[in-house]
């Protein structure tokens, strides 16, 4: 190479560095005129509020504190590139999360879900039984139901030292049911039942990368509570589920995905079904009373929002029992719904503490008045139930 051609490269390389170095800067930037969409997508992937654009004056300190902060919510690619990070963390076997924890199969466990203790449990059956009484006073057939969650099915698929570090909770479970059973709570208990049908089942019975059971897990929970209101119930009006094999498609939330950074709505499974299942299921929106029929499969409809916001009322006019079911729930009956809907006349979930919009309490004068259902089923999954507090869970109710 001749001198003339080094010369050249000695002015070229340094411009080109500088181009590229600029580049590398400008990119960022770029995603700053899509404003709060761009933002909106970061605050979705980190799970938390985006900035807000700083209003305060230019000399003031707290401006350039928030503007910082503002400025990196709309930083062009950073939602994938902390995607990208998580990914590769994961793949070398690292967990961004202080509690998330790997199992056997790659499942995902969360140590704040597994359950350490059985806290107030004088106050809380207590409290159960004051609904019951008051339920029973006014006609209703009242069923608590604790379904068992991840954590407490799936002990075996922890670490060594996570088993170990983590006791099994046999002695609360035990304790509860005795209490329970002096009381004369009206108390549905399937966690046994549910192991064994673990053990045979082709299917798992839970989310893998959330702490919820699926589709297979909730039909089992439904059946048997099923059963139990129509044995308790004067009419006969369930004989089983009677899956045909049919399977659907659906997609599960991923909790602890989102909590690392990734996706949570690519969870492909299936659910069971029965061809001979209806879709005329009936949704009714509780403040303005329009109703409309659920289009397609039942499962799809976003019944988390109508249940923490009001109550969620499912309405099956081809069902031949009139039955009436309605659920102080938690997120486990969601999965339940479709089974509930495919035999009852009507189906009414609102969470039993959970507040928005114009909910403030769970209201039961309310409730049996203006819904008058045969049965009143208050279902919270262990993991709350218990190491929750008394407050917590029965503080808001009223009579």
């Amino acid at each position: 190479m001749n001198n003339k051609n080094i010369s050249k490269l000695k002015k070229i390389i340094p411009i080109s560095f500088i181009v590229v170095f600029a580049t590398f800067l400008a990119i960022p930037n770029t995603g700053l005129y899509r404003g709060e969409k761009n933002a909106r997508l970061i605050a979705q992937t980190e799970n938390r509020r985006i900035t807000p654009r700083p209003t305060q004056s230019l000399k003031s300190k707290e401006f350039y504190e928030q503007f910082e902060k503002w400025y990196q919510d709309r930083l062009r690619y950073r939602d994938k590139a902390i995607k990208r990070w998580s990914d590769f963390n994961l793949n070398i076997g690292v967990l961004n999360h202080p509690k998330i924890f790997r199992g056997k199969n790659n499942w995902l466990f969360h140590k704040d879900m597994i359950i350490t203790s059985f806290n107030e449990p004088e106050q809380k059956i207590n409290s159960i039984k004051h609904l019951q009484s008051y339920c029973n006073e006014k006609g209703k057939n009242f069923i608590l139901f604790i379904p068992p969650s991840k954590e407490t099915m799936y002990r075996e698929f922890f670490p060594e030292q996570i088993r170990n570090t983590y006791k099994k909770p046999d002695s609360f479970f035990i304790q509860s049911e005795k209490l329970l059973k002096n009381n004369n709570i009206n108390y549905l208990s399937i966690t046994q039942n549910l192991k064994e049908e673990k053990l045979k089942s082709s299917h798992i019975l839970y989310i893998p990368v959330d702490s919820h059971w699926n589709y297979h897990g909730a039909s089992f929970g439904a059946d048997k509570l099923l059963q139990k209101i129509s044995n308790e119930h004067k009419t006969k009006f369930y004989e089983g589920l009677n899956l045909d094999g049919t399977f659907l498609e659906t997609v599960h939330p991923g909790d602890y995905l989102s909590m690392l950074g990734f996706d949570p709505n690519k969870n492909k499974d299936t659910i069971p079904w029965s061809e001979k299942y209806t879709n005329e299921i009936f949704f009714t929106d509780c403040y303005t009373g329009e109703t409309l029929q659920v289009g397609g499969l039942l499962s799809k409809i976003n019944y988390w929002e109508k249940i923490h916001n009001g109550e969620l009322i499912l309405k099956n006019n081809k069902s031949t029992s009139d039955i009436k079911i309605l659920v102080l729930s938690d997120s486990y009956t969601t999965f339940m719904a479709p089974y509930l809907a495919q035999f009852a006349k009507e189906t009414i979930i609102t969470h039993y503490n959970g507040y928005a919009e114009k909910k403030t309490k769970t209201d039961m004068k309310y409730l049996l008045k203006r819904y008058d259902p045969d049965v009143v089923v208050l279902e919270i999954v262990d993991r709350v139930f218990y190491p929750g507090s008394n407050k917590d869970l029965f503080g808001k109710f009223t009579y």
